[in-house]
């Protein structure tokens, strides 16, 4: 915001008058710069003028700023597929173990998978036994 100086008296010395008088004027101009602006239409105050960063400082740092993030994505990203890789290995495996398992067939001395048929039961813990069809006591 800017004032206008008003004068409301004279100086008796007529030198401080005269400093007085000049004084006021000048308040009344516009800054340099935007005089300067005002009359010519351009900017002659360069970003480096008042230590502003220049577009060029601002793309370098852009840049830099880019790349750091990219090879942290790269890193980040070779991360998670070594542990991709791990565990698509360990599913593998898994699903190995399980074909494997559901391969196992019951023998009279080994554990296994049975078909129950007819006349046949499982107890809750797993033991089977024949039943009685039809035949004489």
């Amino acid at each position: 915001m800017s004032y206008k100086i008003r004068r409301i008296a004279r100086a008796r010395d007529k030198r401080a008058d005269m400093m007085l008088q000049e004084a006021i004027v000048q308040s009344d101009l516009p800054p340099l710069h935007a005089e300067t602006h005002r009359l010519t239409g351009t900017d002659p105050i360069l970003p480096s003028d008042i230590g502003a960063e220049t577009p060029a400082g601002a793309q370098t740092k852009a840049d830099a700023a880019e790349a750091r993030a990219k090879a942290y994505t790269d890193q980040e990203v070779g991360e998670v597929s070594q542990e991709v890789g791990e565990v698509s290995q360990e599913v593998g495996e898994v699903s190995q173990e399980l074909a494997e398992h559901k391969a196992e067939i019951a023998t009279s001395t080994q554990l296994g998978h049975v078909k129950v048929g007819q006349n046949l039961a499982i107890d809750s813990d797993g033991t089977l036994h024949a039943q009685a069809s039809g035949g004489k006591k």
